[in-house]
């Protein structure tokens, strides 16, 4: 904040109160703001102007103290600085004049120093200031002042000050009711040089980016003194050491990262990614969404996700992805209910309440109700010993509807997770649509890496988990077998596969024998007459 000494009469203000005490009358007529600086022993006594004026302000009001003193009223803007020419306000000067035709004359004047506000160009609007200032003018009678009524208007203060006079007429201003009808401002524009904490919100200051556009800070500090130029919605910003994430109020960009929401909608909105398949994305397409996770979210190793998913309908956590490039979303099909943290994410299978009932079995005829039935309640036999009556069922659907789960009267939602801001560029291309397309995808690190060996003797594993391995024998002549190591091992099991021979000799017929899930068995055979040695190719897929 701004430190300004006490305001000094120069010896030009001096003359005009002795003049003004003459009988003349003394007209104030603006107040200027400066960047110049006083040099080492100059007089404020002696200047006839400001060292570096910048801006020129209206006086906005005015009002005889009675004792000697006037309180002149400004509001200060930067909208008359020129583009390219914001300035320290180091310098403040009083201006006046003696009777109309009088010459305007420097009548009293402070200078903070380097103790001062930076007031930027026009291109970054600033909140206008309301400052007071207090002169002496002794025992003139006859002051005034020259107010330019085109860029007046009333502010709070002279609104509160009229409200609050015995003798004003009603009230300009009936006060809201802060209760019931009072409006919070939604975003201040940004400052220079303040302290911001996580989770503070404003606008740029800037008329050239759209109303639509605010700041979130994302990592508490103090701002720089010129505002830095703002990147695209989702983008961050380091604004000296204050980070800002640009965020976009008109497509959800109130609704915070990470939030999962059901729509009932055939696909995610803009800015939302769907939480049906258990996706695998990129952190760099996703980076908020990311961060969130890493922070909040329900976070496994990808090993435990598919663990989870081989015996779940759904997955309640997002996975690690392949460590460094990517992560998987959750797996939302079935029903949501609260829980405690530490159970966040964790599922649960279905179950249902135990039915119990009872009926008398050597009674006859039975007559069973409810979810007991008997094709034979009325028939009844002895053994000799023991009386029996026909078979008793237990069948519930005879009562309740059943189905293979235990659910309500339901209707299907699409469930869907916040991940970024979303933007559309018009004419070139829907970014929206591109991610929520990818997102659907199967990733490329499913395919390579660790996933293959394109070598001679190799393997290809595909994100369903089939995976294909390939190899071939040595030479082999009429009537011979080998068997081969396969180049890695089918988890689960061995499914099928496929030979060829490379020999010259057409009637050449090669044919797998057997496969394991680590072994394939390979048979060389001729139809007439000896065969080339050749070897053998083999094609072989299991899980």
């Amino acid at each position: 904040m701004a430190e300004y000494p006490s305001i000094v009469l120069t010896n030009a203000g001096l003359d005009m109160i002795a003049e003004s005490q003459a009988g003349q009358s003394l007209i104030f007529t603006k107040l200027k703001i400066g960047d110049g600086l006083l040099g080492t022993g100059e007089s404020i006594s002696t200047l006839n102007a400001l060292k570096s004026p910048k801006l020129d302000i209206p006086i906005q009001g005015f009002l005889n103290q009675g004792n000697g003193q006037v309180r002149l009223r400004y509001l200060v803007d930067n909208s008359g600085v020129p583009v390219n020419q914001g300035f320290f306000a180091r310098e403040v000067g009083i201006y006046a004049k003696i009777g109309e035709p009088g010459t305007e004359r420097l009548y009293a004047y402070t200078n903070g120093g380097n103790k001062v506000d930076w007031i930027p160009d026009r291109n970054t609007p600033m909140d206008a200031q309301i400052f007071d200032i207090f002169v002496l003018i002794g025992n003139a009678s006859n002051v005034t002042v020259v107010i330019n009524g085109s860029a007046t208007y009333a502010t709070v203060l002279d609104v509160k000050e009229h409200n609050e006079n015995e003798n004003a007429h009603g009230e300009l201003i009936t006060k809201h009711n802060a209760d019931q009808h009072a409006h919070a401002e939604l975003f201040r524009l940004w400052q220079s040089h303040k302290a911001y904490i996580v989770g503070d919100v404003c606008r740029p200051r800037s008329f050239t980016y759209p109303s639509w556009i605010f700041l979130e800070c994302i990592q508490g500090g103090i701002s720089d003194v010129f505002e830095p130029p703002w990147p695209a919605v989702g983008e961050e910003v380091t604004d000296g050491t204050v980070r800002w994430r640009v965020r976009d109020i008109k497509s959800g960009g109130g609704v915070p990262i990470g939030t999962v929401m059901p729509f009932l909608a055939t696909q995610p909105q803009p800015g939302w990614l769907a939480l049906d398949t258990g996706a695998m994305v990129g952190r760099d397409t996703y980076p908020q969404l990311w961060a969130w996770v890493q922070q909040y979210g329900p976070l496994i190793s990808e090993a435990e996700w598919q663990a989870q998913a081989a015996v779940q309908s759904s997955v309640g956590y997002y996975s690690s992805g392949d460590g460094s490039t990517t992560f998987r979303l959750p797996r939302l099909v079935d029903y949501q209910r609260g829980g405690l943290a530490a159970e966040v994410g964790q599922w649960q299978g279905d179950a249902i309440r135990n039915i119990t009932g009872t009926f008398q079995a050597r009674v006859s005829p039975l007559e069973p109700t409810g979810v007991f039935s008997s094709t034979g309640a009325n028939q009844s036999f002895n053994t000799g010993t023991t009386n029996y009556i026909g078979p008793v069922t237990f069948d519930p659907s005879n009562v309740v509807p059943t189905a293979e789960e235990n659910r309500p009267k339901t209707i299907k939602f699409l469930y869907c997770v916040k991940a970024f801001d979303a933007v559309t560029d018009q004419g070139l291309l829907n970014s929206t649509a591109l991610a929520n397309e990818v997102a659907g995808k199967v990733n490329l690190t499913d395919f390579i890496g660790t996933n293959q060996s394109l070598t001679a003797n190799g393997w290809q594993k595909l994100p369903g988990g089939l995976i294909m391995q390939w190899g071939q024998s040595a030479a082999l002549g009429e009537n011979v077998s080998a068997t081969l190591t396969l180049p890695i091992s089918f988890p689960n099991a061995a499914l099928g596969g496929v030979v060829s021979g490379t020999g010259t000799n057409a009637q050449t017929v090669a044919t797998i024998t057997n496969i394991t899930q680590t072994q394939v068995t390979v048979y060389s055979d001729g139809i007439t007459g000896t065969i080339t040695a050749a070897p053998i190719r083999y094609l072989v897929w299991g899980y």
